[in-house]
């Protein structure tokens, strides 16, 4: 669980990092997205045990949760992001969807003892 929280924390600071040295754009791209918005889609469950999925899940939503608190920030819910779950689209797609400039995807892999957290960060555009 240390290792979970961790990985949010770098995460958080990593994506604030990434936006406040983009370059100006008055806050808006030329698609009227929010140039500071982000989507969590649903981490994949790489791991045999299907009963790993619930931590997926658990990690998304907390990752989700955790972004949403900044104000300066616009994150869908959970409800629209966990509808793209198992959906394997086109970034530009999900952006255009769900009205965002960025989307943050990853996986989760635990095999024993092991837990393997692999997350990218892409721009939709």
């Amino acid at each position: 669980m240390g290792a979970a929280l961790l990985m949010i924390a770098v995460v958080g600071s990593g994506l604030l990092i990434f936006l406040s040295k983009r370059a100006p754009t008055g806050g808006i791209t030329s698609t009227a997205t929010p140039e500071k918005s982000i989507a969590v889609l649903p981490f994949e469950n790489l791991s045999e045990e299907k009963a790993n999925a619930y931590f997926a899940d658990g990690l998304t939503e907390e990752i989700l949760n955790r972004l949403a608190q900044i104000s300066a920030l616009k994150v869908p819910g959970r409800t629209s992001s966990f509808a793209l779950k198992n959906q394997n689209r086109d970034l530009r797609q999900i952006g255009a969807t769900l009205g965002v400039a960025q989307v943050l995807e990853g996986s989760v892999r635990k095999s024993g003892d092991r837990l393997r957290i692999t997350v990218q960060l892409a721009r939709t555009a």
